[in-house]
């Protein structure tokens, strides 16, 4: 818990600011009238990029195993993978 603009607050708070930031701008049009239906993978993204300080993803520091993306769920055609999914 920090408050905003306070000096003693660690800058791993600000930091996280930052990178959300970007990603909420990534994800938005230039109206901005779509951010509530993206946040959704504006989150995912976030979750599963891996940290430098940990080299893990939030997801995998969580779970234990990083999150199927849709890309690698057609990439990898394994009987074994789509049981995983289904079950």
């Amino acid at each position: 818990m920090s408050t905003a603009y306070h000096q003693q607050t660690d800058g791993q708070s600000e930091r996280t600011i930052q990178t959300l930031e970007q990603y909420l701008r990534a994800y938005t049009s230039k109206a901005q009238y779509d951010w509530d239906e993206l946040i959704c993978h504006a989150e995912f993204a976030y979750n599963s990029t891996k940290s430098t300080s940990t080299e893990l993803s939030p997801f995998e520091t969580l779970y234990g195993y990083l999150p199927q993306t849709p890309a690698s769920l057609m990439l990898d055609r394994s009987p074994e993978l789509a049981k995983q999914v289904m079950s």
